[in-house]
C-alpha cells in the first residue's frame, strides 16, 4: 500500500526530521501542509533535497484553516483565494504534482448565492492549479455545521463545473460509520487518495492505534485493493514524535498480518 502520514503529525519538526522518519519506516511520502510550512518556518530547500536524497514523494494540504473563498464578505473570499493560490505555488516549488483542497463554508446558511460563490472561486482556482501542472484534489467534508460538501451528491455539485479537471479526497473520520465509509467510497469517483484516522463520538481525528467508533482493520483490508495514497492524519506538537511512531507501529503490524 502507498502510505503517507500528514506532516502535521510532527508540527515542532524540521524539515529534514520529517522526511527522514518517513524514509526510516516505509513511508511513501508525506502530506506537506502549507499552512505548517508558513507557521512553522520549514526550509524549502531543505525539504527539496532530503526528499531528492530519499525518493520520498510530497502531496501538498491546501491552506484551510481561518478561510472560506464562499464567504458573503468579498475580502475574506479575495484573500482565501490568494492563500490557496499560494499553497498551489508551494506544490510547484517542491515538485508536488497534486494538492489537496478543503471546500468551502457558508457563512449563515447555505443558500443559491453561496453555492453560486463557492463554484465560480473553485473553477478559479483550479484554473490557476492548472497552469502550474497541479492536479487538484477536492476533500469530502466532516458532518457540522456550516459545512456543505459532506456527501457524495453535495460534492457532485459543488464541482460540477470543473468535474473532469478534478479528483476527490475521501477521508475516514468525516464518515459517520465504517459502513458510509465504504458506501462513500464506491459513490465517489475519481478518487485520488483516503485521509485515515478514528473518531470517538463527536471528536474526530483520533489515532488509528487507538480504540474508536471504526473499525480501521476492515477499513485497511479494502484499501490495500486500491492503488492510491492512504494518508494518516493527526496533529501532535512536542518533540517526541510519540503520536506517528505509534501509528506507524500499528500499521507495520497490520501489514505482518496481511
Amino acid at each position: 500500500m502507498k502510505f503517507y502520514f500528514s506532516s502535521t503529525l510532527m508540527w515542532e519538526a524540521t524539515s529534514r526530521e520529517i522526511v527522514e522518519m518517513a524514509k526510516a519506516n516505509g513511508y511513501e511520502g508525506v502530506e506537506l501542509w502549507a499552512q505548517q510550512v508558513e507557521s512553522c518556518a520549514l526550509d524549502m530547500n531543505e525539504w527539496i533535497q532530503a526528499c531528492q536524497a530519499t525518493n520520498i514523494k510530497t502531496i501538498i494540504h491546501a491552506k484551510s484553516w481561518d478561510l472560506n473563498y464562499a464567504s458573503v464578505n468579498e475580502g475574506i473570499r479575495k484573500a482565501s483565494i490568494k492563500e490557496i493560490k499560494t499553497s498551489i505555488d508551494l506544490a510547484r516549488k517542491v515538485g508536488s504534482n497534486v494538492i489537496t483542497l478543503h471546500p468551502p463554508r457558508c457563512s449563515l446558511f447555505v443558500d443559491k448565492e453561496t453555492k453560486r460563490r463557492a463554484r465560480q472561486n473553485l473553477v478559479e482556482i483550479v484554473d490557476y492549479a492548472d497552469l502550474q501542472d497541479v492536479h487538484v484534489s477536492v476533500e469530502l467534508m466532516e458532518k457540522i455545521p456550516k459545512e456543505f460538501v459532506t456527501t457524495p451528491e453535495e460534492m457532485a455539485d459543488f464541482i460540477r463545473d470543473v468535474k473532469d479537471s478534478v479528483s476527490i479526497t475521501l477521508d475516514l473520520a468525516h464518515c459517520q460509520s465504517t459502513e458510509e465509509f465504504m458506501a462513500y467510497r464506491n459513490k465517489l469517483s475519481p478518487i485520488s487518495k483516503f485521509h485515515i484516522t478514528n473518531k470517538i463520538g463527536k471528536k474526530l481525528h483520533t489515532p488509528i492505534s487507538e480504540p474508536g467508533d471504526l473499525d480501521i482493520v476492515q477499513v485497511l483490508h479494502q484499501l490495500k485493493h486500491d492503488d492510491v495514497p492512504v494518508v494518516v492524519e493527526g496533529f501532535a506538537i512536542g518533540r517526541n514524535f510519540e503520536r506517528v511512531r505509534k501509528e506507524t507501529k500499528f500499521l507495520k503490524e497490520w501489514e505482518k498480518e496481511q
